[in-house]
């Protein structure tokens, strides 16, 4: 029930609400290990430059308690060492085989699958029981798969060496008949006593893998430890850390500055795909009302009801949101002191395209030639407050960060209404820990020699990781827009923030876990107690939506119980 009188005014307020110094201080360790994610794990890397650094035109998603521009720039860093590293093996491997032969390529082969095959060996020994846990039909295709893939990886491997080694004594026998000593022996499949030259490539390949585990060692327990992590290398922390962290920067400078300055209290988003909350995490158990604007007392032209606009509502349900961080003890470490609120604006990329020229378009997208914009002044966003248009919502968002800033709860709150009629969105999202596997920085030994013997494992095994290293250096990033210069909605539009590329598939422990639960059902309850309260106070009946509502979270416990998804409600999959 909404007056025909224009709604007052109110800023933007991307920025979180001033929040109570009596919460515990968070730390901020996700940065520390998302930019070591960088240098341990290649995709993400890749992912994280795909998605930021190839089309200047993206939205900037936003940044939840991290630095994005810190982590794209360690990302951009590991990418340009590895490509340093495997340029150099593909080099250096071409030139063995150029002074050897094809037995060489064989034994090689051969020593490397038998450590592979003990390294698989011993990987099945450590696997934990949960992974082979379940019918006897479901182990079998886990092992047929794992299978299939050794399969793949050995024959492929043994292809491409094969090749090389074929392509250097074809060079070497080339080079022989130009010389005019003809010589088709390396041809032959025995391997020869390896002469000064297959030496000294042998050994530059060696030290050229040695090198980089020394540096990968370097980084993850000097650089990327906790009490020892600093977003700024310098010269003295240790020798090459500067030089390591900064590899292929100038490159991307302008990119990193559009990071860098990008408005981190903007109220608009701009996303591509499915999921409109973007860098929020899952969408876990969202809820709707319809809810039927009746007087209080049993007469149809409800005297005493009194109009409201949307904006009085949102406001009401923030104010007593908003006391909870008063409330110390109803939160481990007086975390609802934290609680923040944000307005924000979600509009899809591909019907922004559709509605370009519309003037709330321009709004979003003046220019083509231009990113979208981050804010919306405060007139028209007053204007969307009362009246959303079908592509272009607004939300009144409530963010809760916990656990060191590894566990972030947000809920987005949209309201619609009519004369005789109100409708009440509530979507929690929830962003997940730091994947598992690049908190293991914490745990990587300080040992000086370790990096030399994992080099020599990975000479051996070079024949079976060589492809996937070949494959890496020829595959270009591209951005997902199909051709240059085209119009199209993933040009403009985000899809995930670098934070949420690195999150996990569950919580760490119990008690992420019940916290999690225990702020949904907080921030729920009085929410809904919020809405009531201002549809009493305007003389509305609110028997019906308390009913609804009670209803909602007896069944949301319900479910709960019986399928034990508390934590995540969803994994984090493909937005595209």
């Amino acid at each position: 029930m909404t007056s025909t009188a224009a709604a007052p005014s109110r800023a933007a307020t991307g920025s979180p609400a001033t929040t109570s110094p009596t919460a515990a201080p968070l730390r901020n360790e996700t940065t520390r290990y998302l930019c070591a994610a960088a240098h341990m794990d290649p995709d993400y890397a890749d992912q994280a430059i795909a998605e930021f650094l190839t089309e200047p035109l993206r939205a900037i998603p936003p940044g939840i308690g991290f630095d994005a521009g810190l982590v794209l720039r360690e990302a951009v860093a590991a990418r340009r060492r590895r490509l340093l590293r495997d340029w150099s093996l593909l080099a250096l491997t071409v030139l063995f085989f150029v002074t050897s032969g094809i037995g060489w390529a064989l034994a090689w082969l051969v020593v490397g699958l038998l450590v592979s095959l003990v390294g698989w060996r011993r990987a099945d020994s450590d696997t934990t029981t949960a992974d082979f846990t379940g019918t006897g039909g479901r182990v079998r295709r886990r092992l047929i798969v794992r299978i299939c893939k050794a399969v793949l990886s050995y024959g492929s491997g043994a292809i491409v060496l094969l090749g090389i080694a074929l392509l250097g004594a074809v060079v070497a026998a080339a080079l022989a008949a130009s010389a005019g000593e003809l010589d088709l022996s390396g041809l032959s499949p025995q391997p020869t006593p390896p002469g000064v030259s297959q030496v000294l490539f042998g050994l530059l390949i060696l030290a050229v893998l040695a090198a980089d585990r020394f540096a990968l060692s370097s980084l993850l327990t000097r650089s990327f430890r906790r009490g020892t992590f600093s977003s700024h290398p310098t010269l003295t922390e240790w020798q090459g850390e500067r030089w390591l962290r900064t590899l292929g920067h100038p490159r991307h400078q302008v990119d990193f500055e559009r990071i860098d300055n990008a408005d981190l209290a903007g109220n608009l988003v701009v996303y591509r795909g499915v999921e409109p909350f973007v860098g929020a995490g899952v969408t876990r158990n969202p809820i709707s009302f319809a809810i039927p604007l009746e007087p209080a007392i049993d007469d149809d032209l409800g005297p005493g009801v009194q109009p409201f606009t949307m904006t009085e509502l949102y406001d009401h349900v923030s104010r007593q949101l908003l006391a909870l961080r008063d409330s110390h003890s109803l939160s481990p470490s007086g975390r609802l002191a934290g609680l923040a609120e944000y307005e924000q604006v979600i509009v899809p990329a591909d019907e922004l395209l559709v509605n370009f020229g519309d003037p709330m378009s321009t709004l979003v997208l003046p220019s083509l030639d231009q990113p979208p914009e981050q804010s919306i002044a405060p007139e028209p966003l007053s204007r969307l407050t009362e009246n959303s248009l079908e592509w272009m919502r607004y939300y009144r968002c409530y963010r809760l960060e916990a656990w060191d800033r590894d566990v972030t709860l947000s809920c987005y709150l949209h309201f619609g209404a009519g004369e005789r009629m109100l409708y009440v969105e509530w979507i929690p999202c929830l962003l997940l820990p730091v994947d598992r596997r690049f908190r293991q920085v914490d745990q990587v030994p300080i040992a000086p020699l370790r990096p030399l013997r994992d080099g020599v494992l990975d000479l051996i095994r070079l024949p079976y990781t060589l492809p996937i290293r070949t494959v890496r250096l020829f595959r270009r990033i591209r951005s997902t827009s199909q051709a240059a210069g085209t119009v199209q909605a993933d040009r403009y539009g985000a899809w995930s923030s670098l934070r949420e590329l690195g999150a996990g598939a569950s919580m760490n422990n119990y008690f992420q876990t019940t916290d999690v639960d225990r702020y949904l059902k907080v921030l729920q309850t009085r929410m809904t107690r919020a809405i009531g309260e201002f549809l009493d106070a305007r003389g509305i009946a609110s028997t019906e939506f308390l009913a609804q509502a009670a209803q909602v979270v007896h069944n949301e416990t319900y479910i709960d119980k019986v399928v034990g998804n508390v934590a995540t409600g969803g994994v984090h999959g493909d937005r595209r």
